[in-house]
């Protein structure tokens, strides 16, 4: 019977070695309970094992290390958001190196940056370090050309690797198909760079990655919008509005957020820089002056949080959307309203033909709420010779609408331009005149900007489409929008606007032509959304007010809106005299 000793509350075969032990111990997390340290402490070992301190390459576990490594261990899904140099990239290089090497024949590492080039700079560079200075050498292969360190030569060994992915959005297609291709019992993904890669590499890592028998997503980064990759990892399970900048970790809707501040680093709150690679009290300084404190970069670099302050350029914000509830759902007081939209394709430079659905009604808090919900695209059938485009889709949006319990008083599409005759053929395909005709052209109307606010609307805008866009702000601010997804809220955070000279000095949006070339997309989302919202302006009475309904007096708007529709009653047949 061959010899053993005990160690860790387990027997091994005599010549076992004790990094060999440690390797185990940390992979299958020997607690303290069962003799063993904790799978943190037992990462340590192995760390200060293969990288001594005296040796060339040494990681040293200051405290925001110590954060990362606690969560890494607790957690299957986590984003650790932080400050530029708080050690981040560094840390989670060296996670991904020893889940590596503690099983390589069953262990698979994604390690992701923007690019080849980049990531030789960050996390790709680190990993390279390590492995190249360990006191140790290590199983496997480094290919440096080509980001892979597997365990031989054999092409198909690279299931058994960590391999660097180009995570940029413009080589997605190429990322995923890497991605989804390889598959091990034991698959990790270390996104570093989040904020700036493809959603599809969340996408591929929630569908495909986390079948594996073990799979672990880790995603790094500078927090740069709620709406990003990142954002959407890192997004709390009560929503943005439930954290703020005194909070440094949070459950998601996945998993778990961590989070460093660069003005409560190591070095800050010991008035002395301890650790030469963290932010330094100097360079703390430079950017308070050269950036400002409350600028979107110096919240991004230094606090390692989402700018809660609102931008000056863009009609609206991801702060004001998180801060007033827009993503947030309902309660419904009583019967709310179905209602539609519809932004033609080819109406003012659009792109997309979309519907968007919706309800108007009162909540629970006696406030008058927009609730946007369903997007659907409309799309011609090309084999269809027999009906012409417009027609399709006409039909299409009646149809739906039918199917969503709307009504044609409830419904609203765009008639700018082109849209004045698709409008007609509407009307003949369903019988009535009475949807809502939307024009984003002209002068902007003479309705009160608000309930607290008697001006024109075309006191305060330069035009129609900045008063259909901008209105909407104080909806938002007074919470009577909600059901705001990421992809509308990017269109509605995207578009610029500017204060105008005149008789007096009025907002304006900048031209769509103008968007679409700046950002390569048109707003379709957004222009569907308001058009929802002129809708329940013209044909409900609705206001912009945060003041409680008197629950008594609530049947009102329904009244007003019957009388706002019989004023826009038109016969079929006087539109083709």
């Amino acid at each position: 019977m061959a010899a053993t000793f005990k160690r860790y509350g387990r027997q091994w075969n005599e010549g076992t070695s004790l990094l060999t032990i440690e390797l185990a111990a940390f992979k299958f997390g020997f607690t303290p309970a069962t003799g063993g340290l904790g799978k943190a402490q037992h990462f340590k070992n192995l760390v200060n094992t293969l990288w001594p301190k005296g040796n060339r390459k040494h990681f040293v576990f200051h405290p925001w290390a110590e954060r990362m490594l606690e969560a890494a261990c607790q957690h299957k899904y986590l984003a650790v958001a932080g400050c530029a140099s708080s050690g981040k990239t560094e840390f989670f290089a060296l996670w991904g190196l020893i889940n590596f090497i503690c099983d390589p024949l069953n262990t698979l590492v994604l390690v992701t940056s923007t690019s080849l080039k980049e990531a030789r700079q960050r996390i790709w560079g680190s990993l390279r370090e390590f492995w190249t200075n360990s006191a140790i050498e290590l199983p496997g292969k480094l290919v440096d050309s080509i980001g892979v360190i597997r365990l031989n030569d054999d092409e198909a060994s690279q299931r058994s690797s960590i391999t660097l992915i180009a995570g940029e959005k413009k080589k997605e297609k190429e990322a995923v198909g890497k991605m989804i291709g390889l598959k091990n019992k034991r698959v990790f993904l270390i996104a570093d760079e989040l904020p700036e890669l493809s959603e599809a590499i969340l996408e591929a890592a929630f569908s495909n990655l986390a079948s594996n028998l073990e799979f672990q997503l880790i995603g790094i980064g500078n927090p740069k919008s709620y709406y990003d990759p990142f954002g959407i990892l890192a997004r709390p399970k009560a929503g943005w509005a439930s954290i703020t900048p005194l909070d440094d970790e949070w459950e998601t809707e996945r998993g778990y957020c961590i989070r460093f501040d660069g003005e409560r680093s190591p070095n800050i709150l010991a008035g002395r820089n301890i650790y030469p690679w963290m932010l330094r009290l100097e360079t703390l300084a430079d950017f308070r002056k050269n950036l400002g404190e409350k600028t979107a970069a110096y919240w991004r670099m230094i606090r390692g949080f989402w700018c809660p302050v609102a931008s000056e350029h863009t009609v609206y914000s991801e702060a004001d959307i998180a801060k007033f509830g827009g993503e947030e759902d309902v309660m419904w007081q009583r019967t709310n309203t179905r209602i539609a939209a519809l932004d033609p394709s080819y109406t003012n430079g659009g792109d997309l033909t979309i519907a968007k659905l919706g309800r108007w009604g009162l909540t629970n808090e006696g406030i008058w709420v927009l609730r946007f919900d369903r997007t659907v695209e409309l799309r011609e059938d090309v084999t269809n010779k027999k009906e012409p485009r417009n027609f399709q889709i006409a039909r299409q949006f009646m149809t739906l609408c039918k199917e969503e319990g709307v009504t044609p008083e409830n419904a609203a599409v765009d008639a700018t331009g082109a849209g004045g005759p698709f409008c007609d053929i509407l009307a003949v395909l369903w019988g009535t005149n009475t949807f809502l005709r939307v024009s984003f052209g002209g002068k902007a109307s003479d309705r009160p900007v608000n309930s607290q606010d008697p001006t024109p609307a075309c006191e305060r805008y330069a035009n129609r489409v900045t008063e259909i866009w901008h209105v909407g702000l104080d909806f938002l601010r007074c919470g009577q929008l909600k059901g705001i997804d990421p992809a509308l809220a990017k269109e509605m955070c995207s578009r610029h606007v500017e204060t105008v000279k005149g008789t007096t000095m009025r907002m304006k949006v900048e031209a769509k032509k103008d968007m679409k070339a700046r950002i390569g997309a048109s707003p379709d989302l957004a222009d569907a959304s308001f058009i929802l919202l002129d809708l329940v302006r013209q044909r409900h009475a609705a206001q912009a007010s945060d003041e409680p309904t008197d629950l008594n007096r609530a049947d009102q708007g329904a009244s007003g809106y019957k009388a706002e529709v019989r004023r826009f009653r038109v016969p079929i047949k006087t539109l083709y005299r």
